[in-house]
């Protein structure tokens, strides 16, 4: 489990190191909302996930799916997410999202392999 807290905007940011990870999922904690937490992996609150390459073109995770990060952040380009906290409706305009921020990947990750093993 690897966990980040992010800073305000004028921050350095975070780099994370998931070439060890089999999977990574992002969670905002929401004190006073309704839910409290928000999970990319949890598909009752995924929809309040918003995505693309570009910053002024994010599209909202559709009701009842997950949402595999290393899908959305791809190789070598500067992608963009958002995420609605609650106080309004979705689905909604990716405008009306409350926290926005940018992911660069790296192109020489590749998932952990599996545990399944072949044999002869």
């Amino acid at each position: 489990t690897c966990l980040n807290t992010m800073y305000p905007a004028n921050s350095a940011g975070a780099s994370i190191d998931v070439s060890q990870m089999a999977g990574l999922s992002l969670q905002m904690y929401v004190p006073s909302g309704n839910p409290k937490y928000l999970k990319s992996d949890d598909p009752t609150t995924s929809n309040r996930l918003y995505s693309g390459v570009d910053a002024n073109n994010l599209t909202e995770t559709p009701t009842g799916q997950k949402v595999d990060i290393f899908t959305i952040v791809p190789c070598g380009v500067t992608s963009y997410q958002a995420w609605e906290d609650g106080g309004t409706t979705v689905p909604t305009p990716s405008s009306n999202a409350d926290f926005f921020y940018s992911v660069t990947g790296k192109c020489d990750f590749n998932k952990r392999p599996s545990i399944t093993a072949l044999t002869q």
